[in-house]
Formats: C-alpha cells, sequence, structure tokens
C-alpha cells in the first residue's frame, strides 16, 4: 500500500499521505474497539486503541504507551552514525531469572578520551525551595505500596555489584559500608577536609576557670593515673576501640584538661614565686644577722 500527496504542510492533524482509519459502522469515532491491530498469524504484536493509546506486544495498552516484552529489552535506541557496540540506550529487565523483573535503564556513551556513561539532567525553576524534598533532580525510594521506606535502602551506588555508598531509610549515609551503626554518616576508610565545624551540645569548658570549680589536688589526679591509667572523664583505650570517639566531645574534653593544666601552672608559679620571695626575704634576714655578729665579734 502506497500514499501520494502534497508535500505541504498538513492543515488538519488527521492529513497525511497514508491514513488509517478506524469507525464505527455508523460512521463514528470508536471509543471501546482498539483502532488498529497488528497481528502475526492471530498473534497480537501492536495495537492502538480508541483513545490513542499504543500497545507494543499487548492488546490492552494501560498508557499512551504500553511495551510488553516476555524477554530481552523492552525498547533500544542507537544513534547516528556511532557503532552500535559503542553506544546506545537500553531499557529492559536487569535479571535473566525466570519469573522475577527489575526495570533496568542502561546508557552507553560514546565519546574517546571522555568518561560519560548515562547524563541525567533536571531542568528547574532557580528559585529558594518551599520543601526540603524539592530538587532540580530527585530520586524518591519508597514502598510498593507508595509509603515510606523503614527498612530497606533508599538508594545505593554500586560498580559492577559492589557497593561504594548506600542511603538507608533513616536519612544515614554509609560510604564504602552499608552499616552505619546508628550515625548519620558512616565511613569506611579516611576522609579529607579543608574545614570541619562541629556544634557542641554539651557546655563549653570555660567553668574550669570560674572561682567555684573544683582542680583536684595533683596528689589525688598521680593516685587516680596510678590506679586507672588514663586521665579522669578522658575514656580509655578499649572504650575508644568499642565505641569508636566523638570528636566534638573529645575536643571539649581535653580542652577542659588543657585549662585544668593551665590552672596548674599558674598555681605552681604562684608558688615558686611565694618561695623565691620567702627565700629572699631571709636571705635578707640571714644577711643582717651576719653583719651584726661580725660586729660583735669585732669588738
Amino acid at each position: 500500500m502506497v500514499g501520494e500527496g502534497e508535500d505541504i504542510t498538513p492543515p488538519y492533524a488527521t492529513d497525511a499521505a497514508v491514513i488509517l482509519d478506524g469507525r464505527s459502522k455508523s460512521g463514528t469515532a470508536l471509543t471501546q474497539n482498539n483502532v488498529l491491530a497488528i497481528n502475526n498469524m492471530g498473534v497480537n504484536l501492536a495495537a492502538m486503541k480508541a483513545d490513542g493509546s499504543l500497545g507494543l506486544g499487548t492488546h490492552m495498552p494501560s498508557g499512551k504507551l504500553h511495551v510488553h516484552a516476555s524477554s530481552g529489552r523492552h525498547a533500544f535506541f542507537t544513534y547516528g552514525n556511532v557503532a552500535v557496540e559503542n553506544a546506545s540506550l537500553e531499557i529492559g529487565n536487569g535479571t535473566n531469572s525466570t519469573g522475577l523483573y527489575l526495570p533496568y535503564i542502561k546508557g552507553r556513551g560514546h565519546n574517546p578520551g571522555h568518561t560519560f556513561g548515562l547524563y541525567l539532567v533536571g531542568e528547574s525553576e532557580d528559585v529558594t525551595s518551599p520543601g526540603s524534598y524539592e530538587a532540580a533532580v530527585i530520586l524518591d525510594g519508597r514502598t510498593k505500596t507508595n509509603t515510606r521506606v523503614n527498612n530497606a535502602n533508599v538508594l545505593a551506588i554500586n560498580s559492577m555489584g559492589i557497593n561504594l555508598a548506600v542511603v538507608k531509610a533513616d536519612g544515614s549515609m554509609g560510604i564504602g559500608t552499608g552499616v552505619t551503626h546508628g550515625h548519620k554518616l558512616a565511613v569506611a576508610g579516611s576522609g579529607l577536609f579543608t574545614k570541619v565545624v562541629v556544634k557542641q551540645q554539651s557546655a563549653w569548658p570555660d567553668f574550669v576557670f570560674e572561682p567555684e570549680y573544683h582542680l583536684q589536688p595533683l596528689s589525688e589526679l598521680a593516685a587516680y593515673i596510678r590506679e586507672y591509667k588514663h586521665l579522669p572523664e578522658i575514656p580509655t583505650a578499649a572504650d575508644i576501640s568499642r565505641d569508636g570517639q566523638d570528636l566534638g566531645e573529645m575536643n571539649r574534653k581535653l580542652l577542659q584538661k588543657v585549662e585544668e593544666l593551665t590552672l596548674y601552672i599558674i598555681r605552681q608559679d604562684e608558688a615558686a614565686k611565694s618561695a623565691a620571695a620567702r627565700l629572699a626575704e631571709l636571705e635578707m634576714k640571714l644577711e643582717k644577722l651576719n653583719m651584726m655578729m661580725q660586729k660583735e665579734s669585732s669588738k
């Protein structure tokens, strides 16, 4: 079948070189029956419903485009003069296991010298977001009943099945680990920062310099260290090995110890100055006594 028509801009959406027009016997538009069906020996390959929905592999499309595949790819896109094996976009089932389905999108980029694979772009109004759930690109993990995930991971970043990072249902994130142990961020490995700001929940230890602060006598401190092998209020090596360390709290505790040490030094300095003054006074008295004794002996 060939249709030949004028090669002009169609004045109506119903104009074309070839027109397939399905209608009722009474000459009215169909509302129930399919407008078009493509079959192979009675097996349906594609169908277009009366509302314009197109089904590929199904005669009952549930959307404007419904693709049903029993195996392999759902859709496969290639581009221009780039070889198929070098660049493509594929939509299909990510598992070959019978009875299982894993929606799968794979992009294979071709840009020699660069590392592009799949490029996702979201465009939005450049205004202050009225809600924290808004963004130019949103990844939303939820349950099949359209509720919030409470146990499963919301997002996982993998490389050929090896997990690199994960975002859990409670909003915590693991980098190099899938277990966050109740912390908002868990990192299995080192980190490099140019600046870290820790907001303290407990009091900063300026209270050490208040007049009523009790500074433990050095003799008691020495006895404590001999018995427990660590400073008071500082976690032990076993504690750190078991629980790790809270950097903000540890910094606070260390500063408290530095301030206490400063007070010890100030007190030692005051005691040394007092002893020096007392010694100078005694030396002066001794010198006067020697002078008096010399005068007595010269009589």
